[in-house]
Order: C-alpha cells, then sequence, then structure tokens
C-alpha cells in the first residue's frame, strides 16, 4: 500500500515536472522555391509588427531568406529576416520609403550553426526595431520613423519573393506574428517554449509541420499559408504543446483533490 501511494506520487510529480506533449515536427526547406505563403491582409498593416519562429539554418550561403515581406531589393514598405552569409549573421531588416531609410540590425549569433533556434524580428512603434535570438535581444537599431507596411506584398516564409535573397535550405516550424502590439521580453520567452499561448494581438500562428495545405492559422483569423513543396519532419524544436499552469491544475484536480473517498484507496497513476 505505501509503496503503491509512493510510486503514485513520483508518477504525480512527473506529470507535472515534464511536458505533457513534446512535439517533434517541422517543414523542411530544400532552398529550391519551397515555401508556405500568406495572402497580403490587413492583419499584418500596424505600424508595431512582430514576427517569431523556429528554424534550423542548413545552408547559409547567398543570403538565404527565413521570412519576408518585399519586393525586388527590399524596396517598398516591407521587411525581411534572412542570413547575411558575409557577415555570416542573423538580420533583420526594414525598409521605410516614406522615411527614406533602410534599417538593418545584424548581430554575431550562432542561430545559423544548423540547432534549432527561436528568432524573432520586431519593428516596433517606440521606433526602434530590435532582433531576438532564443528569447535575447542581440540587436536594436533606431528607426527615423515608423510607418505602416505595404498591404499588398505577401509574407513569404522560407523564400525570396524576386530571387535577390537565396531560398531557405532546412527546417522552420510554429510561425508567430503580432500586430499593432510588441510582445515583452517575458512573452517572447513563453511563445518560444508553449507557441500560441501569447494570444493578445496574435494575428497568426501557424505550425509548419505536416503535409496538409493550406498550412492552417490556429488563431482562427483565416491567416492560412499556401504550401508550395516541402517535406514533413520529425526533427522538430524543443517547445511544449501543454502550458504549465494546465499540467499543474490537471495534478491538483487529479490528485490533491479526491472525487471520491473510501477507507482504503490505492493510487494509480492516471496514464
Amino acid at each position: 500500500m505505501r509503496r503503491s501511494v509512493l510510486v503514485a506520487l513520483l508518477l504525480s510529480w512527473w506529470s507535472v515536472a515534464a511536458p505533457s506533449v513534446f512535439a517533434e515536427a517541422s517543414r523542411d526547406f530544400d532552398g529550391a522555391a519551397d515555401l508556405v505563403s500568406l495572402a497580403a491582409d490587413a492583419d499584418f498593416d500596424g505600424t508595431t509588427y512582430v514576427v517569431c519562429l523556429w528554424m534550423a539554418l542548413d545552408v547559409k550561403t547567398s543570403n538565404p531568406s527565413i521570412a519576408g515581406r518585399h519586393t525586388s531589393g527590399g524596396s517598398a514598405n516591407g521587411w525581411n529576416l534572412y542570413w547575411d552569409s558575409a557577415a555570416d549573421d542573423l538580420t533583420w531588416n526594414v525598409k521605410d520609403t516614406t522615411c527614406g531609410n533602410t534599417i538593418i540590425t545584424t548581430v554575431g549569433t550562432a542561430a545559423g550553426d544548423g540547432k534549432w533556434h527561436f528568432v524573432c524580428g520586431v519593428q516596433a512603434t517606440s521606433a526602434t526595431n530590435r532582433l531576438y535570438v532564443d528569447g535575447v535581444q542581440e540587436g536594436s537599431v533606431a528607426a527615423n520613423c515608423v510607418s505602416a507596411r505595404d498591404t499588398t506584398l505577401a509574407v513569404r516564409i522560407g523564400d525570396s519573393s524576386d530571387g535577390f535573397w537565396a531560398d531557405f535550405n532546412g527546417r522552420i516550424a510554429y510561425v508567430q506574428f503580432w500586430d499593432s502590439r510588441e510582445p515583452s521580453v517575458t512573452e517572447i520567452n513563453q511563445a518560444m517554449r508553449y507557441p500560441g499561448s501569447i494570444v493578445e494581438s496574435l494575428t497568426a500562428f501557424l505550425p509548419i509541420w505536416g503535409t496538409e495545405s493550406p498550412e492552417g492559422d490556429l488563431t482562427g483569423r483565416g491567416n492560412t499559408g499556401t504550401v508550395t513543396g516541402t517535406t514533413a519532419s520529425s526533427d522538430g524544436p524543443p517547445v511544449y504543446l501543454t502550458s504549465p499552469l494546465t499540467r499543474f491544475w490537471r495534478w491538483l484536480t487529479t490528485w490533491v483533490m479526491p472525487s471520491a473517498w473510501a477507507d482504503d484507496v490505492i493510487l494509480c497513476s492516471p496514464t
């Protein structure tokens, strides 16, 4: 009896401490026109714009585009998150024709080592653009001014819109977009481990795994992505698909608050 209770308590602790679901999935982009494209939409025209995603970059040559919304050479009011092959750095490029300037944030980072990294580009109403890698701000630059994005341009994941940048070669998963609000550093770190959990101003959340097309938008806003190429990969980033709070309440109601009382009860793992 006592041994059964001890085992049950240990299993209970594990259900709280360990993730209930560990995601091992992504889409593999082969660097040859594989992409996920989101149509131009008013959800993406705010003066504050944030894109975050998990990526594992395999080939760093020819400035591969990870995600972007731009025309030839980055013109028009667009943006691009890409790898600068010459500098060997991750780069967040924001183009604003109204202000007549191009803003580029480039930092030395290990994000091109072929392993999974969570990267975020921020174009903010504070007129400061930022670049995050694995939940840590690695670079920022002030803009002369901030205007709305060009809503006539499609958002493309894993592919350059016109060939100015190379197509992405590697794996991408869990793309999240926020519009009109910049998540805090704490929220970015939560969104890194628990994608889709920061819902305020979240305008699109695409898992980017599996083989289905279009790629679904889990926000319910309908910002789905048209898939061209890509293959399903069982290699995924270290994210959890159940929040820690959910796991805690499951533990509390399962173990601490019994639904029945008896003089002699043997506890068993609910699994």
